[in-house]
């Protein structure tokens, strides 16, 4: 069965390569920040989540 990290890691994989290493930058920062931090899927966008916090990644 999928979960909702697997559908975020397909997003993100889904990235087109001239945007996918700014997205892998944001991520790292946000980790080194934040180790807790997790990445899901929310509202069909990958989503960086540190507590209450949210941040989605756009790709269009």
């Amino acid at each position: 069965m999928r979960t909702v990290k697997d559908a975020a890691r397909d997003f993100v994989a889904a990235i087109d390569a001239d945007r996918r290493p700014l997205f892998d930058r944001v991520h790292r920062l946000v980790l080194e920040a934040h180790p807790d931090a997790e990445l899901v899927l929310s509202y069909k966008m990958a989503t960086i989540v540190v507590g209450r916090f949210q941040l989605h990644a756009l790709d269009d």
